[in-house]
C-alpha cells in the first residue's frame, strides 16, 4: 500500500525529494489537491531525503534492483537523474527507515538525462532511457543505454545508519584501513532549507561538523564516524576521500536527511 517517488524543487518544495507515499499522506505542495490549511512542516509527511541541486538536479524514476548478480545492491533503489545524467543509489537509514541517503553510482555520466530504467529478466542488465529538452546538465537529445554489472570493485557505500553521536557506513569493498581510520579522510557539512510559497530555498545555517574519531570494524568494510554534534538536520553532506587496498584514491559524496537521532 505504499510506494517511493521523487518530487521536484518548486513552489512549496524547497529542494528535490524522495517520498515514501502512504495512503492519505500530504507531501508539502499547498497548491495540490486536498492540501490542508496548515502550512507548517508538521502538517506534511517528511521526505525520505532532501536532495540539493548540486547532488541531483531533477531526479527521475526510481527502480528497484532485482537481479541477484547486482549484490550487494539487490533490493535497493536506484534513482535516475534527468538533470545530471547519472544514477544514484538510495539508502534507507538502518536505524530509522523513514530517513535515508543518496550516493552516485561510480560510473560515467550519460550524455543525456536518464529518466526510466528496467532490468532485463534474463541478463540482469539495467537498460535506461531519457532525453534532454530543457534544464538538464546533459544536452544530447536522447538515448538508450545498458548498464552492466562487472566484477570490478566499486567501493560504493551500500549501508547507512545514524545514531546519537555516530554515522556508520558500509562499503561494498574494504578501503585502505589507514585511510579509513583517519578523521581527515572525511568532511561533514549540514545546512537547513525553508519551505515557503517561493520557488526552492537557499541553504541556511550551513556549517561543518567535527568528526572526532573513526572506528573500522574487523572486516574492514564498515566505518563508524564519531560525531558528537550529530542532530536532526534536513540536509547533510559527507565527503569521503579514501584509498583502495592497492593505494588508488577515490571519493564518494553522500547526501542525507536525519529526522530522528536514535540511541543505540
Amino acid at each position: 500500500g505504499t510506494f517511493y517517488v521523487t518530487d521536484q524543487e518548486g513552489f512549496w518544495t524547497p529542494k528535490n525529494r524522495i517520498n515514501l507515499v502512504k495512503p492519505g499522506g500530504f507531501y508539502g505542495n499547498m497548491w495540490s489537491y486536498g492540501a490542508p490549511a496548515d502550512t507548517s512542516d508538521g502538517a506534511m509527511e517528511p521526505p525520505l531525503v532532501w536532495i540539493t541541486n548540486s547532488m541531483n538536479r531533477s531526479p527521475g524514476e526510481l527502480v528497484r534492483v532485482t537481479p541477484p548478480s547486482w549484490a550487494p545492491l539487490e533490493n535497493k533503489l536506484i534513482d535516475m537523474s534527468y538533470g545530471m545524467g547519472r544514477m544514484f543509489l538510495t539508502l534507507l537509514d538502518e536505524s530509522d527507515p523513514s530517513q535515508g541517503a543518496v550516493v552516485a553510482l561510480p560510473i560515467e555520466d550519460f550524455p543525456t538525462g536518464v529518466m526510466r530504467g528496467r532490468f532485463h529478466p534474463a541478463t540482469g542488465d539495467l537498460y535506461a532511457c531519457g532525453m534532454a529538452v530543457w534544464a538538464s546538465n546533459k544536452q544530447q537529445d536522447g538515448g538508450l543505454y545498458r548498464v552492466r554489472r562487472t566484477r570490478s570493485p566499486s567501493h560504493l557505500p551500500v549501508s547507512w545508519a545514524t545514531s546519537a553521536g555516530e554515522i556508520r557506513i558500509t562499503f561494498s569493498d574494504p578501503p585502505d584501513p589507514a585511510a579509513a581510520a583517519d578523521p581527515a579522510s572525511y568532511e561533514l557539512t549540514i545546512w537547513d532549507i525553508k519551505r515557503t510559497a517561493e520557488y526552492g530555498s537557499r541553504h541556511l545555517n550551513e556549517k561543518p561538523l567535527e568528526i572526532r574519531a573513526v572506528r573500522v570494524d574487523s572486516g574492514g568494510r564498515t566505518v563508524a564516524l564519531q560525531v558528537p554534534g550529530l542532530a536532526p538536520t534536513k540536509c547533510l553532506k559527507l565527503l569521503t576521500r579514501l584509498k583502495t587496498a592497492d593505494g588508488r584514491s577515490f571519493e564518494r559524496e553522500i547526501h542525507a536527511t536525519i529526522h530522528h537521532v536514535v540511541n543505540r
